[in-house]
Order: structure tokens, then sequence, then C-alpha cells
């Protein structure tokens, strides 16, 4: 965790030496959450996965506002997400039991996941009045697993044979819950598109919606072991396997929309402030490298020159 820290203010500090030096851009401070469909992606091998999961985020972050046109955004977030399946007389996938047949009912797991993001951003920006529109796309590097469990509600195991619908055993399983493990570092593409309201000079809020379309398996590993485990010699004693576990692929998924509180000076630089008679220039630097004075040139007006007349 303390690495994780270290390295957001590590290349908070690079980017504001760039564009520091670079005598361009200005940064703007954020605090923002959003929410809304957010949710582990994986197809189950019984059962059918819910698309009621709700899910947010919430963090901290900066952008460096290089011109007009274009910023860069770095932050520190925290992605929440979860998953539901539930089976009712479903036949799993890959389960052999030597001529029988076996059907899982009243099943019921839930899977949650919370990490700790770092996501970079280049954003487009496009004036809109005295608002901009912006759209926005990176990654999110997902760095620190806070979160990642998944809990079951028991079940009915159904054995039988083929052809008969004649139940030989109705087996409960009773509930359990355990954690997963999550790797990392996990990388997530994001796009982003809303609006920029500008307030006043020092305060703007984004309204945007975002999608987080992951790609990689957040899971450690993989369980190889069957869904359902049947003890013939002992019915009752036998088991499930967790769907999270059991799945092909894990990936996170969100749709939502996202709040962002924009606060610092105002973006514009290099302005030249004029009054009638006098003009002032604020240009940071002298181009051609001689040393000149820090205070701003001020060009006083003309005086009119006194005609003098010849004596009569």
């Amino acid at each position: 965790m303390k690495g994780v820290l270290t390295s957001f203010l590590l290349m908070a500090f690079l980017l504001s030496g760039f564009t520091n030096a670079r005598g361009q851009g200005t940064p703007e401070y954020l605090v923002y959450a959003g929410g809304g469909y957010s949710t582990l992606h994986y197809q189950p091998v019984a059962g059918n996965k819910s698309f009621l999961n709700g899910g947010g985020l919430v963090g901290v972050g900066f952008n460096y506002i290089i011109n007009k046109s274009f910023a860069v955004g770095v932050g520190l977030e925290a992605s929440f997400y979860s998953a539901t399946t539930k089976a009712s007389n479903s036949v799993p996938d890959g389960v052999v039991l030597s001529g029988l047949t076996c059907t899982v009912s009243y099943f019921k797991e839930q899977q949650q996941a919370l990490f700790l993001d770092v996501p970079v951003m280049l954003q487009y920006r496009h004036s809109v009045n005295r608002h901009k529109f912006y759209v926005a796309a990176g990654v999110k590097i997902g760095v620190f697993p806070l979160l990642s469990k998944y809990s079951h509600k028991g079940a009915v195991l159904q054995i039988f044979q083929p052809e008969s619908e004649t139940v030989q055993e109705s087996i409960a399983v009773s509930s359990f819950s355990d954690d997963f493990q999550m790797q990392m570092p996990v990388v997530t593409p994001s796009l982003e598109v809303g609006m920029r309201w500008r307030f006043n000079k020092n305060r703007r809020l984004y309204t945007g919606l975002y999608v987080d379309y992951g790609l990689q398996d957040i899971r450690k590993e993989k369980s190889d072991a069957p869904f359902v485990a049947y003890n013939r010699a002992n019915p009752q004693a036998s088991s499930i396997q967790n769907v999270v576990l059991t799945a092909d692929k894990v990936t996170p998924f969100a749709v939502g929309a996202v709040f962002r509180f924009a606060f610092g000076p105002n973006e514009t630089r290099g302005r030249s402030v004029s009054s009638p008679g006098i003009t002032v220039s604020s240009r940071p630097a002298n181009p051609s490298g001689s040393v000149s004075s820090a205070n701003p040139t001020v060009k006083q007006p003309a005086k009119a020159k006194k005609s003098k007349k010849k004596p009569q």
C-alpha cells in the first residue's frame, strides 16, 4: 500500500515538473464519485448470471491542462464490482457421474471485488460557450486488492437416471463463503465522455458517462475441479465448487455516471491586459536568452508637443 501511494506521488511530481518546465499547463485538482452497472463478467458453469449488479467508484486526482484542447489526468481510485449467479434445476457443465444426471437448484452465489486503481487518461476538450465538452480515453491500472470474496447461500443437488425422472438422491449443500486471490496489476481500458461546467475561474464540475471494459482475468488461479463433487459412498458428503473459480475467465466491466468536482487556478496564462494608453505584457520569458527585468513592460502614452508661437 505504501508503494502504491509513493508511485502516485512520484507520478504527480514528474507531471508537475514537466508542465512547469515547459511553461505550459496548470494543475486542476479533482474529487469524484460515480456508479452504475458494475460487475464481474464471466460465463458460469451452472445457472445464469444476474444483470442486476451495482457498484461504483470514488477517488481523487488531478488534470494537467496542456493547452485549451488537451489535458492529462492521473488519479487514485477505489472501484467496487459485484456479481450474482442463480441456478434452478440447472445441469452443470462438465459434470460426469458415470451414467447419472445431476441438477442444481436453489443455488445462489454472490461475488464482490474492490481494488485500488491508478487511472491514466488523455482528455480532449472543446469549448461550448464558457463550458467545455470533453472525451477522455486511457487505462485504469489495478494495483492493490482491497476485497475479493464470494458467498454461497446453499443448494440442493438431485441425482437421477437420465432415462427416468425419478430422483435417486436429494442432497442439501450447506452455505459457505471464502476469499479468492486476485492478481495485480490489472489493466482495464476506459472511456469517458461528458461536459465540464465552469462556475467561476477556480471551480468546475464534470458530469460524464464512463465505460470500463476489462480484458484481463483478475483471478490469480483457476480451479480445474468439477463443479459438483458427488460422493457415491456417502451422498450427503457431496459438495459443490464456487462459480467464480470454475469459470473460464473473470473480467471487470462497468457502465455508469461520474461526477467530478474540480478546483484550481485559472487555466489561461500569458494574456495581455490593456487599458487606454497603457499596455501590460505578462510574457514569462525572454526568447533571446538575455537578462531582462522581471517587471512587466509598461508603455506610457506619448506626450503631445507644445507649439511655440512667434512674437508678433
